[in-house]
């Protein structure tokens, strides 16, 4: 009897020592998968992150460019030609042209007339009632007009010279008339500045 109390004995102590290692060896191998995962998923976490850090660095380095675009667009802006096809655009450029040449404004005007349709003819001009405007004009020293001989056309210009160029131009915006000529009106408008000399023309727009 206590031979099989001791078989019994030793029997439940093999198995308890037997399910202890097995159980150890369980919850080893559970927190070696744990670990692993953890390690899976800080290296999946890793490399996201790289992989987010390069896609912003792309967008940073795309936002840089067109910021650099951007630059460069506004400096072409601010460069002496304007874009356009318009007869304004085409005299403006011209005078644009000539002016940073260091031409003078007889010799100015006398390279804008061959790109017009029409025979023009000069005149110098003092402040009060310019042909144009609908009140006196005032705030220059100079100024030079040239329009077609034919009074119906839609066209004069000018250029003005001034010791405030910015203020003059905005003077002729206001007083501008572009139903000056009681038959015709004109459709476009330039007044631009270069250095102390004011470019303004009316005319019929696109040639």
């Amino acid at each position: 009897m206590k031979k099989r109390l001791i078989m019994l004995a030793l029997t439940v102590l093999v198995l308890g020592v037997t399910g202890c290692g097995k159980t150890e060896e369980t919850k080893d191998n559970e927190d070696a998968v744990v670990t692993e995962a953890v390690a899976d998923t800080t290296e999946q976490d890793a490399a996201d992150s790289t992989e987010e850090g390069t896609t912003t660095d792309v967008a940073d380095d795309a936002n840089t460019e067109s910021g650099d675009d951007a630059n460069t667009a506004g400096s072409e802006g601010d460069t002496a030609n304007v874009e356009g096809d318009t007869l304004g655009a085409k005299l403006l450029n011209s005078f644009n042209d000539s002016m940073a040449g260091g031409a003078s404004v007889e010799d100015t005007i006398n390279a804008m007339l061959p790109m017009l349709e029409y025979d023009c003819g000069t005149m110098e001009c003092e402040e009060g009632f310019l042909t144009g405007f609908s009140e006196e004009v005032k705030g220059f020293k100079s100024a030079t007009m040239f329009s077609p001989y034919i009074g119906t056309i839609p066209f004069v210009g000018y250029i003005f010279e001034t010791d405030d160029a910015e203020g003059l131009k905005e003077t002729l915006l206001s007083l501008a008339d572009p139903r000056w000529n009681i038959c015709t009106e004109a459709a476009e408008t330039v007044c631009e500045t270069s250095g102390n000399y004011v470019f303004f023309v009316m005319c019929p727009g696109e040639e």
